[in-house]
């Protein structure tokens, strides 16, 4: 599948793509996220999984759980991070807290690289195990509320 793309990149970038993963064929890799579909990390993820998988990569991709309480909490953590203010639902934080220990239980955290995409399982981090941690936002925070 990965040779489809040496039209549109280049011999050149595929032959660079296929060396990295040669340095990363040991490592286990983790994508964590809040939705397998219906949103732009969903759909990059769906499309990147697979292609790291042809390049000999040992990726998996998991999605967090929550209740209807918990993404209406990080939706306005969402809307906090990008505007800079922070209308926050009633006891934000420990709903918050609560999804990201029940996901921690749910979701293996023992691989070498574990990327969170934005913010929805960004608490994760407080139960990792081992590994290298990446947070992949993909959001403009640069007029972030400071409490969130």
């Amino acid at each position: 599948m990965i040779e489809k793309y040496e039209k549109i990149i280049g011999e050149d970038e595929l032959y660079g793509l296929v060396k990295i993963a040669e340095k990363l064929k040991d490592f286990s890799i983790l994508h964590v996220n809040s939705t397998r579909a219906g949103g732009g990390v969903a759909e990059i993820l769906n499309r990147m999984v697979p292609l790291m998988r042809d390049l000999g990569l040992n990726v998996d991709w998991k999605v967090i759980r929550g209740d209807n309480e918990f993404f209406r909490v990080t939706k306005s953590f969402h809307n906090s991070l990008q505007n800079g203010y922070g209308e926050l639902p009633p006891n934000a934080f420990e709903t918050y807290e609560k999804w990201q220990e029940i996901n921690a239980s749910e979701i293996p955290l023992d691989y070498d690289i574990i990327m969170i995409h934005d913010p929805q399982p960004l608490g994760l981090i407080k139960f990792r195990k081992k590994g290298k941690w990446i947070f992949r936002c993909h959001i403009d925070i640069s007029n972030s509320y400071a409490p969130v």
